[in-house]
């Protein structure tokens, strides 16, 4: 969630800013002496920029990227997706999660402050909503439940402005990657490794960057409509 505080200065909400670190500090200090931070999970897993892993359940873009420099050792025995990148490739996926992260830091960065003297707006907010889970080197699935937040703000928008076509097609799309909508017990009668192949090829990751790709250009194309969305 720190990902918000740039914003919100940016936008010069300082309220919001003060607010947020107040929350944190608070509990973070109440977690400390409550459940002592030297057995927290996350904070034991801190990466440098690059790191990322091949863990099925990691759904992060950072992963997303390194599984497709695995994709030469994408099958054990057993017929399911297993091992990391050798060597070589670990590297180069390095260098393109720290070319990627960076360039959309950058990108967004820069569009964020473009446009600092206008209002919050819905699109800001749901792009913000996609890169806050999905940038870290790890996360796990249920991490994805934050992407309800963009869906819902561009399903609105389709339900009152979606007049072609091929905008709700995408959209559909890229649901379907994020989302299972069928039970994965039906797959599993065509496939036993169903969920290890969705795991590991990064469908969801896809889904979700294409979804951020939807965002992004109707925060170009479209952003007074948003802003009736607001306003209604």
């Amino acid at each position: 969630p720190a990902i918000f505080l740039p914003y919100f200065l940016i936008k010069r909400q300082y309220t919001i800013v003060i607010y947020a670190v107040c929350v944190s500090v608070l509990l973070a200090i109440s977690a400390q002496f409550t459940l002592d931070w030297n057995y927290n999970n996350t904070s034991g897993q801190g990466a440098p920029l690059g790191y990322a892993t091949t863990l099925l359940d990691s759904q992060s873009l950072p992963s997303g990227i390194y599984r497709l420099f695995a994709l030469r050792e994408a099958a054990d025995a057993g017929g399911a997706p297993s091992g990391r990148p050798t060597d070589r490739d670990e590297a180069r996926a390095a260098f393109w999660v720290k070319t990627v992260l960076i360039a959309m830091a950058v990108f967004y960065g820069v569009l964020f402050l473009f446009f600092r003297n206008t209002p919050i707006h819905l699109t800001e907010i749901a792009v913000l909503f996609i890169l806050m889970p999905n940038l870290t080197w790890k996360n796990h699935f249920y991490y994805l439940c934050f992407l309800l937040v963009p869906v819902s703000i561009y399903y609105s928008y389709l339900l009152n402005y979606g007049r072609r076509s091929w905008d709700n097609i995408a959209f559909l799309l890229s649901y379907v990657c994020m989302a299972v909508v069928i039970p994965l017990s039906f797959f599993r009668v065509l496939d036993p490794h169903f969920r290890s192949h969705y795991s590991f090829y990064s469908v969801s990751v896809w889904g979700y960057v294409a979804l951020l790709l939807l965002l992004t250009g109707r925060y170009f194309l479209n952003r007074d409509k948003f802003f009736e969305l607001t306003r209604s």
